[in-house]
C-alpha cells in the first residue's frame, strides 16, 4: 500500500477497534462515549475491489456506467463510502464490494535489500504483496527491541490470512522456517520500519547491534478477546493447486467418486426420455460426437456454459423490421421503403382496385367528432389506423399529419373519418414503392411549425416539426399542443419548443456516434416566435405562456440551437400540420426525402 495512505488505514483500524466489543466491557467504546449503539451493517474489508457508480450527468451513453476503485475507508456522519479511484479519493453511497479481491492499491516495490551493519546480507526479496516482520538471521543470533525484544536483522513476506479452506498448497517465502503452532511465538512481534532507500539513515540502536532501544511506556502484551481475536500470522507462498471442477467423462468414471457420476447420468438419462426431449437417429456419415462436460454438471452450472454461435456472411442487408433495404452505390443512395406492408394493407381492407388519390388528405377535409357513428363490429377503424400510424412511424412521413388527426377519434369514429382513412389507402395504393431515399451527406437540419388553431373540436394548435439529414427526414412529429394558443406568435414559439427538444436530443445520439455536430439549427417562417426566441422581453402578449417553453429561448441563448427564418414557401414541416394542395404538398414531401 503506498505510505500515504497508512494515514487512512490507521484511521480506519480506529474506528473497528471503537465500534467492536472489548473484553470485560459489557459496552463497545462507541456506545460509552456517544450512547448510541452502533450500526455494523456498513463495514467491509479495508483494501477490497469497488465498482462505484457514475451518475448519468457525468458520462455519456456508450461509458461504463460503474468505475473500479478500492475501498480506504468510512465517510462519518454519512453513508458514504471514501473510494480511491486512479490516484483521486471520492465519496459515494452507490457502490458495490468484491470482497474477494483485497490488497488491490498499486504498492511500491519491497524487493530491495536492507542492509545493516554487522548483520549477514540476505538475497532480495521476492516480489510478494505483505508485510515485513522479522525472523532470525543466520547462527541463531537474535537482538531485541526493546525489552524483550531486539532490532530485526532481515525480513521476510507474510501475509495476514485466516485457516486455509482450499486445496492450496503453502511454503516458506525464504528461507526462514515456516511458523507453526508449536513455534509460534506467544506475543505478535513488532514491524519493523520501511526504509526509503538503502542508504537512508538509522537510528543509533539500529547502528549498533544488540543495543536495546528505550521504550517511553512499559511493554504491555495485548490480547484481543477470543470472539474478535485477530487471525494468524503466517510466512507463506502460495502454490495454485486447484482441483479440476469440470472432469472428463474418462476422468470421472476413473476416479474416486465414478459410482456418483454414473448414478447422475443416469438419473439426467432417464428424465430425458420420461420427458421425451430427443429420440435416437442413426448416426450421419462423418459426424463425431464429443462429451466437454459432464451434462448434470451444465446444468448445475448454467453460468459456466460455453456457447458456440456460427456466424455467417449474408451479404448486404436486405429486410430490417419489416422495411425493404435498397442501395444503390453507383449513385450512393440508400432507400428504405415498405412497399409489401402497404400491399397487404391493401388487401386486408379491400382497396386493392381502388383509384389512386395524389393527397393523403384533400385541404378541403374537416375532421370533427360529430356525424354518423361508425359500426366498428363491421369496419375495424382501429385496426386500420394502428397499421397506418406504423406506417407513418417508420418510413412514410407524408401521411402523418393525416394519420394522426384521424387517432383522435379513436374512441368514437364516423362515417366521416372512416372515408377519410379509406382515402390515406388509396394515396398509399398509388405510392406503395416510395419511401425514405438518404443521398449525398448533409448536416442536421430541422425544421418547425405550426396551424394556428387547426382543430374544430379544441380550438388547439398542431405541432409540427422535421429533422432532416443526408438528403431524408431522420425524425418527424405531427400533435396538438397541450395548451390553446392565443396567437400564432405562440404557437410558433411552442412549436419551436417541442422542436428544440427533440434537437437536443438528436444532438447528444450524435455525440454519443461521434458524429460532427455542435449547434442544432432549425428553421422557423414566423418573425414574432423568433423575436421572442432571441430577445428575452416580457411583453403583455407572451407574458402568460406557460414557463416551461422558455426553456427553448435558453438553449437558444446558450448556443445549442440556433432559429433562422425561412419562407412558408420552403417549410419543409408546413406537411405536419395541415392538409396541403398538391404543389405544396409534393415541396413538403421531397423534403422529408419521401421519393421512388
Amino acid at each position: 500500500m503506498p505510505l500515504r495512505h497508512w494515514a487512512d488505514a490507521a484511521k480506519l483500524s480506529n474506528y473497528v477497534r471503537c465500534v467492536l466489543p472489548v473484553s470485560d466491557q459489557p459496552l463497545t467504546p462507541w456506545e460509552s462515549f456517544l450512547g448510541v449503539r452502533p450500526d455494523l451493517s456498513g463495514l467491509r474489508v479495508f483494501g477490497s475491489a469497488v465498482w462505484v457508480h457514475v451518475p448519468d450527468q457525468k458520462r455519456s451513453k456508450l461509458e461504463a456506467k460503474a468505475v473500479r476503485g478500492v475501498l480506504i475507508g468510512y465517510q462519518l456522519g454519512a453513508k458514504s463510502y471514501r473510494v480511491l479511484v486512479e490516484g483521486r479519493e471520492y465519496l459515494s453511497k452507490d457502490v458495490i464490494f468484491d470482497e474477494q479481491l483485497v490488497n488491490d492499491l498499486p504498492t511500491r516495490p519491497t524487493t530491495q535489500q536492507l542492509h545493516f551493519p554487522g548483520v549477514p546480507a540476505y538475497p532480495a526479496l521476492p516480489a510478494h504483496a505483505g508485510l515485513l516482520v522479522p525472523v532470525a538471521p543466520p547462527g541463531g543470533d537474535t537482538r531485541t527491541v526493546g525489552a524483550p525484544q531486539t532490532v530485526p536483522a532481515a525480513m521476510t513476506v507474510i501475509s495476514m490470512t485466516a485457516e486455509p479452506q482450499s486445496d492450496r498448497t503453502f511454503s516458506a517465502a525464504v528461507g526462514a522456517p515456516a511458523v507453526s503452532p508449536q513455534n509460534r511465538p506467544a506475543s505478535r512481534p513488532a514491524l519493523a520500519p520501511l526504509l526509503k532507500a538503502q542508504d537512508a539513515p538509522l537510528p543509533a540502536a539500529i547502528v549498533a547491534p544488540g543495543a536495546p532501544i528505550p521504550r517511553r511506556n512499559p511493554h504491555r502484551d495485548r490480547r484481543p478477546p477470543a470472539q474478535i481475536r485477530q487471525p494468524e500470522l503466517h510466512a507463506m507462498t502460495v502454490t495454485d493447486s486447484q482441483a479440476n471442477d469440470n472432469p472428463t467423462v474418462a476422468e470421472a468414471l476413473s476416479g474416486p467418486q465414478a459410482d456418483m457420476w454414473l448414478q447422475a447420468m443416469h438419473a439426467e438419462l432417464a428424465s430425458l426420455h420420461e420427458n421425451q426431449t430427443w429420440c435416437l437417429v442413426d448416426k450421419r456419415a462423418g459426424a463425431r460426437g464429443a462429451i466437454e462436460k459432464f451434462k448434470a454438471r451444465l446444468v448445475a452450472k448454467g453460468y459456466m456454459q460455453v456457447s458456440v454461435f456460427g456466424i455467417k456472411n449474408l451479404g448486404d442487408t436486405k429486410w430490417f423490421l419489416g422495411m425493404k433495404v435498397t442501395r444503390d452505390r453507383a449513385l450512393g443512395t440508400l432507400k428504405l421503403d415498405q412497399q409489401q406492408y402497404v400491399h397487404e394493407l391493401l388487401k386486408t381492407y379491400g382497396m386493392t382496385a381502388a383509384h389512386s388519390k395524389s393527397v393523403p388528405m384533400a385541404p378541403a377535409v374537416k375532421l370533427e367528432k360529430e356525424g354518423v357513428a361508425l359500426d366498428t363490429s363491421e369496419h375495424s377503424y382501429s385496426g386500420l389506423v394502428g397499421s397506418l400510424l406504423y406506417l407513418s412511424c417508420c418510413t412514410r412521413p407524408d401521411i402523418t399529419y393525416a394519420v394522426g388527426a384521424l387517432a383522435r377519434y379513436m374512441s368514437s369514429p364516423t362515417q366521416q373519418h372512416w372515408t377519410a382513412a379509406r382515402a390515406i389507402l388509396s394515396y398509399l395504393k398509388g405510392t406503395a414503392d416510395q419511401g425514405l431515399v438518404f443521398g449525398e451527406a448533409a448536416e442536421l437540419q430541422g425544421y418547425c411549425d405550426a396551424d394556428y388553431a387547426g382543430d374544430k373540436d379544441t380550438a388547439r394548435s398542431t405541432t409540427g416539426y422535421v429533422f432532416a439529414m443526408n438528403g431524408a427526414a431522420i425524425s418527424w412529429s405531427s400533435r396538438l399542443q397541450p395548451t390553446v394558443a392565443m396567437s400564432t406568435a405562440e404557437a410558433e414559439y411552442m412549436a419551436a419548443s417541442s422542436a428544440v427538444k427533440e434537437g437536443l436530443w438528436l444532438r447528444k445520439l450524435m455525440q454519443d456516434l461521434q458524429l460532427p455536430g455542435d449547434c442544432t439549427s432549425i428553421m422557423c417562417d414566423n418573425q414574432a416566435a423568433l423575436q421572442l426566441l432571441h430577445n428575452p422581453i416580457a411583453s403583455a402578449r407572451a407574458k402568460h405562456i406557460n414557463v416551461h417553453h422558455h426553456f427553448a429561448r435558453e438553449r437558444v441563448a446558450r448556443g445549442e440551437v440556433s432559429f433562422s427564418y425561412c419562407s412558408t414557401a420552403s417549410m419543409v414541416a408546413d406537411i405536419m400540420t395541415k392538409p396541403l394542395s398538391l404543389v405544396k404538398f409534393s415541396q413538403g414531401k421531397q423534403g422529408c426525402g419521401v421519393s421512388n
